[in-house]
């Protein structure tokens, strides 16, 4: 399931870049898998990382399934992970509420 998530956003990528007439095959795209997790690039260069395996800032705190980093089009950084403030905000995550446990927040197993 987790990995459904990198595809859907991977697969939503190269259908927006196929709508200028080019076929996925021209497009660029490739996945780089490693045991940490996946990184797409886009001819060459880096789009995003999305880290499977657990990281932790401090030791204590350890985190996993989430987007960093992420770059923008001409290749600036746009997310941060584990900032020495707040330890507890990494990269890019995707969250909802879990109506059945009240209004406690829940990460979206994806």
């Amino acid at each position: 399931m987790r990995k459904s998530f990198l595809y859907i956003i991977a697969g939503t990528l190269l259908l927006c870049s196929c709508g200028s007439g080019n076929t996925p095959e021209s497009t660029g795209f490739t996945i780089k898998e490693s045991r940490q997790g996946v990184e797409l690039f886009e001819n060459g260069s880096a789009v995003f990382f999305y880290r499977r395996e657990a990281k932790s800032g401090d030791g204590e705190h350890y985190f996993n399934n989430y987007l960093h980093p992420l770059y923008s089009l001409n290749g600036d950084t746009l997310t941060e992970e584990f900032p020495p403030d707040h330890l507890h905000r990494l990269g890019l995550l995707l969250a909802a509420q879990d109506a059945e446990d009240g209004l406690r927040n829940r990460t979206v197993p994806v």
